[in-house]
């Protein structure tokens, strides 16, 4: 059984990249308060502090070659770690959206406007689901080390969200021999993510110029 001190990076680890995600956090509000177009603009907190440490990453590795969270200082696995924070918390964001009680009604029109929303839903994600299984097909037939499956990970990644694309995309590694599949599956959520934060805040800032309010 391996010992552990009290001072060890492998104890303090998970507390230094907690310490760090919420440092991101406030940095990034203070910026958005310090500077005028942060603050008028509409995108998140986390967004700015996720840019902010992977800004700060990305340099890293660059003059060190090494990865930035898998350093000591995080205990050696510091992006795994994320991995389940990320998993657990998205999971959290969902549940706590719908504590928020509904001051209106339930009637035929909002009964209208769910069904409608729902197939909306679904017609996205089978549009998404072939699409990227078309790219990965033909992908597939150019690199021959292509898995042809995994363009079904995009509407995961895309409307689902980081946990179920990262679960799908271990699914896939383990079970189907999609080497790299978490990875890919993280990245295709990425990519995800950062389309509809900068492309949706790009087009809310649009419909609130123009007086709409949704």
């Amino acid at each position: 059984m391996e010992n552990f001190n009290f001072w060890d990076f492998e104890v303090w680890g998970v507390f230094n990249l907690i310490a760090v995600l919420l440092g991101s956090l406030l940095a990034a509000n203070s910026l958005k308060k310090l500077i005028p177009a942060l603050k008028r603009s509409l995108i998140p907190s986390s967004v700015l502090g996720g840019l902010l440490l992977l800004t700060a990453s990305v340099i890293y590795e660059a003059v060190t070659g090494k990865i930035l969270f898998n350093t000591n200082f995080f205990g050696g696995n510091g992006t795994g770690v994320m991995e389940i924070l990320t998993y657990h918390s998205l999971a959290l964001g969902f549940i706590a959206t719908t504590l928020k009680p509904s001051s209106g009604k339930f009637g035929k029109q909002r009964s209208r406007e769910i069904f409608d929303t729902g197939v909306t839903t679904v017609s996205t994600y089978l549009l998404q689901g072939v699409l990227g299984l078309g790219i990965t097909i033909l992908a597939a037939l150019i690199v021959k080390e292509m898995f042809p499956a995994a363009g079904v990970l995009l509407p995961f990644g895309y409307g689902q969200g980081t946990g179920q694309a990262l679960n799908y995309g271990n699914i896939y590694e383990l079970e189907h021999g999609f080497v790299g599949g978490r990875s890919f599956g993280l990245s295709i959520a990425a990519f995800g993510f950062l389309s509809a934060s900068i492309g949706g805040v790009i087009h809310m800032n649009i419909l609130r110029r123009k007086g709409l309010n949704y």
